[in-house]
């Protein structure tokens, strides 16, 4: 094996021909939550996360799941203390971020889904 100081690198299958080379990648960690898990239709709430290893300016992606399909929402770079946030609009919708940083050394991190439920404000009673 061919290993930088990350641990990340190459591993040569000897015993094939042509040689191949089978990369040996980091792993990565996120995890988000939301302010308000409800809001009013037309209000925002925060999503905030953080990811491992702190890897400062990472690049780190909003998602949203449309009809099976994840979609790009905006992006952000990661704090050096790992930690990274979104406002998001009151909308109902389901999100995760992901967080990709030095192709061929860490693995593309995907963090665990979250749903805002956006409602309707109560209409004013009549007197």
């Amino acid at each position: 094996p061919v290993l930088g100081p990350s641990g990340a690198g190459l591993l040569y299958e000897t015993d094939s021909k042509p040689l191949l080379a089978q990369p040996i990648l980091n792993a990565q960690w996120v995890a988000i939550k939301l302010a308000a898990s409800r809001v009013y239709i037309g209000t925002s709430t925060l999503l905030s996360g953080q990811a491992a290893p702190r890897l400062t300016g990472q690049i780190v992606t909003l998602e949203k799941l449309s009809i099976g399909r994840w979609y790009n929402v905006a992006t952000t770079h990661e704090s050096s203390a790992g930690k990274f946030s979104f406002v998001v609009p009151g909308t109902t919708e389901t999100y995760r971020a992901v967080v990709s940083y030095e192709p061929g050394y860490y693995l593309y991190g995907y963090s665990n889904h979250v749903l805002l439920t956006a409602v309707s404000k109560p209409k004013p009673k009549k007197g």
